[in-house]
Order: structure tokens, then C-alpha cells, then sequence
């Protein structure tokens, strides 16, 4: 997986392609909340020539985008053993799943 920063415009999207055959566009977020409790939606396609044409809007779109790296991020997570990264990503998300009310904790 790859992150980008759109920093051309403010741009608010969700969508993702996958496989070159899936795709999903809509308003829902990646937590508890929002794929649950809220009133999200998203329109959810099996199509290969829609997934092409969505994978050339998003490649035009990387135009004006930068890539985000992990280490630019977090200063020294180079220096970290595998097995520190796994955790703190582990812990971030943990710690997430709380603030957002899910994970049953």
C-alpha cells in the first residue's frame, strides 16, 4: 500500500480500486463508527472497464500529489527492529479502536 497527500486542491475522496476489477467510491471511513453507526454510503462496482477508468482519474490525480513515506513521518523508524514496528503500529491501532468505541474494550 501507498500513501499520497493531494496537495493541488483540498480533496475529500474515498474511493479505492482493487485488483483492477473492484472498486468503491462513497463518504464511509475506515472505523467503527463510520462503517456502523453512521450514515455512510458508498456505491461498490465489479468492472473491469470502470476500474481502469478510475485507476486513470486517481494516476492523473497522483499528478498533483506526494508521496507520504513512514520515515518522514516518524523520525528514527528506521532504526526500529522489525518486531518495535510491528508493535507500535499495533498499539496506534489499538489505541484508535478505543477513541473511535470499537475493539470492545
Amino acid at each position: 500500500m501507498r500513501v499520497f497527500e493531494y496537495r493541488a486542491a483540498f480533496l475529500h475522496a474515498k474511493v479505492a480500486q482493487v485488483d483492477g476489477r473492484w472498486v468503491t467510491i462513497g463518504s464511509s471511513n475506515l472505523d467503527p463508527a463510520s462503517l456502523v453507526l453512521n450514515l455512510e454510503a458508498n456505491v461498490m462496482v465489479w468492472d473491469e472497464g470502470i476500474a481502469q477508468a478510475i485507476r486513470a482519474a486517481f494516476d492523473d490525480a497522483l499528478q498533483g500529489a506526494e508521496e507520504v513515506h513512514a520515515a518522514s513521518l516518524l523520525p528514527g523508524w528506521r532504526g526500529l527492529s522489525g518486531w518495535w514496528r510491528r508493535r507500535l503500529v499495533a498499539s496506534a491501532a489499538q489505541l484508535y479502536l478505543r477513541m473511535a468505541g470499537g475493539g470492545g474494550y
